[in-house]
């Protein structure tokens, strides 16, 4: 956050972390994950599980996503709670980082 505060004229890291409503944007990517992993798990589980069986492993593939994505959250929350230039390394932080890059080559 502190190298994305210089460049772009920010005094401090807690400016961009408010500039970009963090929390917001992390329980945004949060219920899209959820709902987009859940959907496509259940399109595959169609192939192999009994229809009258689908509505209990709805249930279960949704507890199980939930408990990862939580994770993974979580791991992104604690890490963006640590000391500025701290190096990011959590999987959300990663895959955010890899998918800007794309995008500002790609521009």
């Amino acid at each position: 956050m502190g190298k994305i505060a210089a460049q772009i004229g920010l005094q401090a890291q807690f400016q961009v972390t408010r500039l970009m409503k963090l929390k917001e944007f992390r329980a945004t990517v949060r219920q899209k994950l959820l709902q987009l992993l859940g959907d496509r798990i259940l399109d595959k589980a169609k192939t192999y599980a009994d229809p009258d069986r689908l509505q209990d492993l709805d249930r279960q593939i949704e507890t199980a996503l939930d408990e990862q994505i939580s994770t993974l959250i979580q791991q992104a929350e604690a890490e963006a709670s640590v000391a500025k230039n701290h190096p990011l390394t959590s999987l959300f932080s990663r895959r955010l980082c890899h998918h800007l890059d794309i995008r500002r080559i790609a521009s």
